[in-house]
């Protein structure tokens, strides 16, 4: 699967990173290739429940790969509860 940054700038495949929420701020999601030491900020959200949201969005996708598009575009800020209220 494919996983895309927030702003469309980034994509990389989900199996080569580490996906986390930054455990400073617990806004930002961050994606770490395997291969380097540094990461990439993939989207950042307003609250922690926002940010929590989104990994539960990216979780839930790839556990089911097989059955939608194989990529995840992390959402906005102002869209995020929306798309996570379609699926939880």
């Amino acid at each position: 699967m494919r996983l895309i940054s927030q702003d469309g700038r980034v994509d990389l495949p989900y199996e080569q990173v580490c996906v986390s929420i930054d455990i400073l701020s617990w806004l930002t999601i961050k994606v770490c290739p395997l291969a380097k030491v540094d990461s990439w900020t993939f989207a950042f959200y307003s609250t922690k429940e926002r940010a929590s949201m989104a990994m539960k969005l990216l979780t839930y996708t790839y556990t089911r790969r097989k059955y939608v598009e194989d990529y995840f575009q992390f959402p906005s800020d102002n869209e995020i509860e929306e798309q996570y209220n379609m699926f939880f």
